[in-house]
């Protein structure tokens, strides 16, 4: 347990330091949370959708995926959300965390080690 512990901060270590320079905000996952429980179509909505496709992007490419999953920014952004609502205690986390964490208990990461 410790083991996938560690391989999973330190995937999520390596998403954070490969966000791209021009992102200078970041956010926890209670302000995540907030984004996405708006309506379909606002800006908060389209921010959760397109946060939840670069760290699903970030996450296939830490895990070195051979072949990737056929996900949707709904659905990698559902998988976030969800993750959030089992673990609240974790919302003051970096949201760039808990998405690694949520993509590797719904996804695995077969050659993170």
């Amino acid at each position: 347990m410790r083991v996938r512990y560690v391989r999973c901060m330190a995937m999520a270590c390596a998403l954070l330091m490969g966000a791209p320079a021009y992102s200078a905000e970041i956010i926890t996952g209670s302000e995540l949370q907030r984004r996405c429980g708006v309506p379909k179509g606002s800006s908060g909505y389209d921010f959760c959708t397109g946060f939840a496709m670069g760290a699903l992007t970030r996450y296939r490419e830490l895990c070195r995926m051979e072949k990737e999953p056929t996900l949707d920014g709904a659905q990698a952004r559902l998988i976030i959300e969800k993750y959030m609502r089992a673990y609240p205690e974790l919302l003051n986390e970096n949201a760039g965390v808990i998405a690694v964490r949520a993509f590797n208990q719904e996804l695995g990461c077969p050659k993170g080690d």
